[in-house]
C-alpha cells in the first residue's frame, strides 16, 4: 500500500498555474519553521557537532514534506486538466480513500527516468474505466466499447497526466524521459516499482458515480 513519502529533491516543484501569492506562503512557511527549529534546539545547538546534526535532520524532514506536498500536487493538478479537456469529466480528490476493491481493476503505469526516476499509475474499476474510454472516443453508450478500445484509452490518458507531470516539473528536474504506457486488468492491482521508493497515492472521484486511485512511486537519482 502506497504511502506518502518525501523523495530528496533540493527545492518544491512549482505548478505553472499557481499564484505567486502560494509560492510566497510557501516561502514564509518554510522561514517560520526555521526560526522554530532554531528555538527548539536551543542557543547552544549551534556549538557542538550534535546539535548542527539535529539541524539537518529538522530541515532536511520539512525540506521533503515540502517535495511531497508539491509532487502531489502536481499529479492531481495534472490529471484534473487530462480528465477535464480530453475526457469530460470532472476530477476531484477525495479525503478517504475508501475501502480495499475486491473489483477487477484496470492499472495503466508509465515509467519515467533520469533526475528524477519513477512510475506513475492510475487505477479504477472496469465501470470507471469504460466512462473515461467513452468521454475520450465522444461515445454515449460505453457498452459499444470494444476491450481494445478501453485499454488503449487508458494508456493514453496515463501518458498525458504523466506528460503533463513532466511539464510542470521541467524548470527543477530537466532531464527525464518517458517511456510508453503498460495497461493490465486483475484483482488487487498495486504501483509498484523496486525498493526504496518514496510512493504517493491520492484517492479521486471521477464524476458523480465513480472513483480512481493516482499513484506516483518516485526517487530522485542519486538520493
Amino acid at each position: 500500500m502506497c504511502r506518502s513519502g518525501g523523495g530528496r529533491i533540493a527545492t518544491a516543484f512549482r505548478n505553472p498555474r499557481r499564484r505567486t501569492s502560494d509560492r510566497k506562503t510557501l516561502e514564509q512557511t518554510g522561514d517560520s519553521a526555521d526560526v522554530a527549529d532554531d528555538e527548539r534546539l536551543g542557543d547552544g545547538a549551534g556549538d557542538s557537532d550534535g546539535g548542527e546534526s539535529a539541524r539537518g535532520q529538522v530541515r532536511g524532514e520539512i525540506e521533503r514534506m515540502v517535495t511531497t506536498v508539491s509532487l502531489e500536487d502536481v499529479m492531481l493538478d495534472s490529471a484534473k486538466e487530462v480528465f477535464a479537456s480530453m475526457v469530460a469529466i470532472p476530477m476531484e480528490r477525495l479525503a478517504d480513500p475508501g475501502p480495499a476493491s475486491e473489483d477487477m481493476m484496470f492499472l495503466a503505469t508509465i515509467t519515467f527516468k533520469g533526475d528524477l526516476e519513477g512510475c506513475f499509475g492510475i487505477s479504477c474499476n472496469d465501470a470507471c474505466a469504460r466512462a473515461a474510454a467513452a468521454g475520450m472516443l465522444c461515445m454515449d453508450d460505453s457498452s459499444a466499447l470494444a476491450d481494445t478500445e478501453i485499454t488503449d484509452a487508458m494508456g493514453e490518458i496515463a501518458n498525458m497526466i504523466m506528460g503533463g507531470v513532466k511539464t510542470r516539473v521541467q524548470h527543477e528536474v530537466t532531464n527525464v524521459e518517458i517511456s510508453i504506457p503498460t495497461v493490465v486488468y486483475g484483482r488487487q492491482l498495486k504501483n509498484r516499482l523496486g525498493e526504496e521508493m518514496s510512493c504517493i497515492a491520492v484517492p479521486v472521484a471521477v464524476g458523480q458515480e465513480h472513483r480512481a486511485e493516482l499513484s506516483l512511486v518516485h526517487r530522485h537519482r542519486g538520493g
